[in-house]
């Protein structure tokens, strides 16, 4: 992992001269933080995998069935750890501004939003969660986008309204074109956010206190990174959120290229 920060360590490495201002140069400190915290995300499911593992060893699972459970928690954890890795990647790459944005023309932000919730409908389905999604029935005009972003950042917002939606709730998602720009909300019936934590919400590593009773795996990386990636679509993302009545977060993308 040093290797990844070696730059922003050695001052000798570094491509800036010292009259020079290097963009995204993040200091020693926020470095060390991020690795701190990085290794306190990773610990818990390499913990589990090591248990797992130190069982069927020592053969102390007698049935298959026994271990079926254990390799299938070493799975579930051995994917959860590659998604930490995965999301502390990509924020450390969207903070030091070193990652590339493909930016295209096209009319697809619609079909590539159906599906993102095609492929969460079923974890919908799972928690009886009541996924709308109404139908557009004008063209819009062509926005540019970084596609393949642009999903990681619906991925969030929709997973991260499942998540903390009880069973038997809601997630609508609404689509407006507007004269300036397009306007996505995702409205859920969640837990929601209270007035207190608000402002930390967009914050790297941050999770809400009722996120964290009511789920306890989260990097608390995914908003600070939909952020970083929408504001570098030139577009806005901001929440309205009440405790017990669930919270609907905006996304606003404007028409034309992207600088």
């Amino acid at each position: 992992m040093f290797d990844i920060f070696s730059k922003k360590l050695n001052p000798q490495l570094s491509p800036c001269k010292k009259e020079e201002v290097c963009v995204g140069m993040v200091n020693d400190k926020d470095i060390y933080d991020f690795i701190s915290v990085s290794a306190h995300q990773l610990k818990t499911p390499f913990s589990s995998v090591k248990w797992s593992l130190e069982f069927l060893m020592n053969n102390e699972v007698k049935t298959e069935d026994e271990k079926q459970i254990l390799y299938k928690k070493m799975y579930e954890s051995t994917k959860h750890a590659l998604r930490l890795v995965d999301e502390m990647l990509n924020a450390y790459k969207l903070e030091s501004s070193s990652a590339v944005f493909d930016f295209e023309a096209g009319d697809d932000l619609i079909d590539l939003l159906v599906r993102e919730v095609d492929e969460i409908r079923k974890l919908a389905e799972v928690k009886n969660i009541k996924l709308v999604l109404p139908t557009i029935g004008h063209v819009i005009p062509d926005i540019y986008i970084d596609h393949a972003k642009m999903q990681d950042v619906f991925q969030i917002i929709l997973e991260n309204a499942l998540r903390y939606t009880p069973n038997g709730g809601s997630v609508h998602i609404i689509y407006d074109t507007q004269p300036e720009g397009v306007l996505l909300s995702f409205a859920d019936s969640g837990i929601g956010i209270s007035k207190e934590n608000q402002i930390n919400i967009f914050h790297k590593f941050y999770r809400a206190p009722e996120a964290v009773k009511s789920e306890h795996q989260g990097s608390g990386l995914g908003l600070f990174i939909a952020k970083e990636i929408v504001e570098r679509h030139r577009g806005k993302i901001w929440f309205e959120s009440q405790v017990g009545s669930g919270t609907t977060f905006f996304i606003f993308l404007p028409f034309g290229k992207q600088k």
